[in-house]
């Protein structure tokens, strides 16, 4: 019987490892790739890619995350307005000149 539940354990491990490698390793892929959807067998699915200045890979739309129960992950990725970067002219707006020239 506990031979049975170290094999489980183990199989859980490394399903998880596996799972965890090939979302590095297309996300590493997709670094110079347009924004898109990095979907993953057991771990939350993520954003990856590049986008405009000012922009970035970020989710548009979210689903669920195993029935809700550990929160959201990404259903849609886009470009988006980087947080604290601006994004265009927002509050504050202006191009970042000054205006005592």
């Amino acid at each position: 019987m506990v031979n049975l539940i170290i094999i489980v354990v183990l199989g859980v491990i490394i399903v998880l490892i596996i799972d965890a490698g090939q979302r590095l390793i297309r996300t590493i892929l997709l670094a110079r790739a347009p924004c898109q959807l990095v979907r993953a067998l057991v771990l939350p699915d993520v954003c990856a890619g590049t986008c405009g200045p000012g922009q970035i890979c970020g989710p548009i739309a979210t689903r669920n995350y195993f029935f809700g129960l550990f929160g959201t992950q990404p259903a849609a990725c886009g470009c988006i307005a980087a947080p604290g970067l601006g994004g265009g002219l927002g509050a504050g707006g202006g191009t970042g000149e000054s205006e005592d020239q």
